[in-house]
């Protein structure tokens, strides 16, 4: 059993147990399974509930609101109005949450029903836009509450539910899955949303919110299209379609059908667990009757088998995101400011458009339009026309160049100063490291490829000597340098991490960490952290949205890993799909004196914007090592 918490209003409803989707209790009296039996009343939509081992029926009505009727069809509890759909969990023994569509005023309502007083209560509306709500559904995840909704143009929104002072719900993110979109339902317990679409059959969504727009199709027969579904928690659904005098199983991902009657013709249904024996409640659209029906209950699919993070964190800050939608953003470097680290800069390359600078308060200071720069990294304490300076470099695409800047400490502007020509077909990752008094970039290219240039000056020119090359088997990115211990760390997308001395030339390339079950491909950014005195490597594991944390010491153990999840107090989504990412353990002002690390966000939503980079207190990610070790 799980408890709500505060962001799924404990406060507003109880602090009592969740008790899941719907009860499951043993029927006494079975059904002969597949016959109709009609309810009384007039509706457009019947949900069977289970309360205290006996069933009841939710009836959403066009007429007369929301009733509730007990298992002999007498009514027990109604609330007038005009509803066209509506769905619901069940939040404890005595609590029940509603949401449904409003007729009159095209709001969409969220309804507390309580089981012991017999009382609706009406907790909030949502207005409509210039778009009507064609459907709605709700979502328990973990300890949350979420709502999907979908409008005329096919727009889908996913709301999370808060309370803070008053309850209210806040979008996560909106999506186009195209008009014709009659139904949804979703399966809690493999986070999949269902779209009954009475064009093309039914949509299925991953209904993470970092989980993007991918979907996968199940298409009906004859190319029918769906107008009702009803999933359970364990990803079954029932679809229906008045092109079908019956309804389609999904389960384990096959389809089957099964036959009602001929005069049916069934647009809504819901269904609900009984024992061995599931119950269905439907909306026949040929006779305007609801009906119910009992089957064979089926053996639950098999529950996902992910791992999951060991920790997870919430990110304090995020930045304004890149000027284009797409896969944009990618990589950050953070420059620490030694004369006043409060002023210190976030570096992250806009792989669309160039190189933009942030503070540390997410604000955007300077866009840099070289092109399509990809990663970027930075030394400190260059020798160049007689100053010291700092230094960043950046792989650019568009050129297939290194690109150099350097900082000004004092206007903290940064300009471009220098490009060296490389020689690969496609340059992709990139990182720095001081070895004495030289600075080497290392930069690879997506066919496998390294270089490593020393960065000289000329009079006023920034060149580059390449004094080595070297090779893996396919496509590499992130990478990091350790300079006190000379030691290059980098990845290969699709197997792990790899190590290389390079404290002099022509060394062997040592594989350290394999992706696994809990480190998955793509092998992206990388990063050095320091907690306690020691050193910690940080790796992006693109692939299930998390970050895992390695030793750096052999035998190179993986620690665990965490990912990042959405502040919904504070308004900052989680972070999934990470390309690029950088720490540092220094201070930097009051904000931050722990340090910070900074990652690349694939999928910038609450609401739905463009990509962009999330910052995390130092202190947080220090706090995650300690508990990991």
């Amino acid at each position: 059993m799980k408890k709500i918490s505060a962001l799924s209003l404990l406060a507003l409803l109880t602090s009592s147990e969740l008790a899941g989707c719907q009860q499951t209790v043993d029927s006494t009296a079975e059904e002969t399974a597949l016959t109709l039996q009609s309810i009384p009343v007039s509706g457009k939509g019947l949900r069977p509930i289970t309360h205290e081992g006996s069933r009841y029926f939710l009836i959403t009505s066009e007429q007369r609101g929301l009733i509730i009727l007990d298992d002999q069809h007498n009514p027990v509890a109604s609330l007038a109005g005009h509803y066209s759909q509506s769905d619901m969990r069940v939040l404890n023994d005595d609590t029940m949450l509603i949401v449904a569509l409003d007729n009159n005023s095209n709001e969409t309502r969220l309804i507390r029903y309580q089981w012991q007083n017999k009382q609706f209560t009406s907790l909030l509306a949502l207005p409509a836009d210039e778009s009507d709500i064609e459907a709605v559904c709700l979502q328990q995840s973990q300890d949350n509450l979420g709502m999907f909704t979908a409008d005329t143009r096919g727009m889908i929104t996913h709301y999370a539910f808060t309370q803070i002072g008053q309850p209210a719900l806040h979008n996560l993110r909106i999506f186009y899955s195209g008009p014709g979109i009659k139904a949804c339902s979703v399966a809690d317990n493999t986070n999949t949303l269902y779209l009954a679409d009475e064009h093309a059959g039914v949509w299925l969504y991953d209904t993470t919110p970092e989980a993007g727009d991918g979907r996968q199709l199940v298409a009906l027969p004859d190319g029918m299209g769906a107008e009702g579904v009803s999933a359970r928690p364990d990803g079954t659904a029932l679809i229906t379609s008045p092109d079908m005098s019956g309804y389609w199983l999904y389960h384990n991902g096959n389809l089957s059908s099964e036959t009602l009657s001929p005069d049916v013709k069934p647009e809504s249904i819901h269904v609900s667990l009984e024992g061995n024996q599931f119950i269905a409640g439907l909306y026949d659209d040929n006779s305007d009757r609801l009906y119910y029906f009992a089957a064979p209950a089926y053996a639950a699919q098999a529950a996902p088998t992910a791992v999951a993070p060991d920790l997870s964190l919430t990110a304090d800050i995020e930045t304004m995101p890149v000027a284009r939608f797409g896969d944009a953003a990618d990589d950050p470097a953070i420059w620490v400011n030694t004369q006043n680290s409060a002023a210190s800069l976030i570096m992250g390359t806009d792989k669309k458009s160039g190189l933009n600078i942030y503070n540390l308060d997410g604000t955007l200071r300077q866009h840099l339009p070289v092109g399509r720069v990809n990663n970027v990294d930075l030394r400190y304490n260059w020798n160049w026309l007689g100053e010291t300076v700092d230094i960043a470099a950046a792989s650019n695409r568009s050129t297939n160049n290194i690109d150099v800047f350097a900082v000004n400490r004092d206007s903290l502007n940064v300009r471009k100063i220098g490009a060296i020509p490389t020689d690969l077909a496609d340059v992709y990752g990139l990182c720095m490291a001081r070895l004495g008094n030289d600075i080497d970039i290392f930069v690879n290219g997506t066919d496998g490829r390294f270089e490593r240039y020393r960065l000289q000056a000329d009079g006023d020119a920034v060149r580059g000597k390449r004094v080595e090359q070297f090779a893996i088997a396919s496509q590499p990115e992130g990478c990091v340098a350790d300079d006190n211990t000379a030691t290059l760390y980098f990845g290969e997308e699709e197997k792990g991490v790899w190590l290389r001395d390079i404290s002099k030339l022509a060394s062997a390339n040592t594989m350290i960490a394999s992706v696994n079950e809990k480190v998955h491909a793509d092998i992206e950014g990388m990063a050095l952290f320091t907690v306690d005195d020691k050193q910690y490597l940080i790796v992006s594991s693109q692939g299930n949205n998390r970050y895992a944390v390695y030793e750096t010491t052999a035998p190179y153990p993986l620690l665990g890993t965490f990912n990042i999840v959405a502040d919904l107090k504070g308004r900052i989504d989680g972070v999934s799909e990470t390309d690029g990412l950088d720490a540092s353990h220094l201070p930097l002002g009051d904000r931050f004196p722990d340090g910070l690390l900074v990652v690349q966000d694939g999928h910038n939503i609450m609401p739905t914007d463009k990509q962009n980079f999330k910052l995390v207190d130092g202190k947080k990610l220090a706090s995650a090592i300690r508990q990991l070790r």
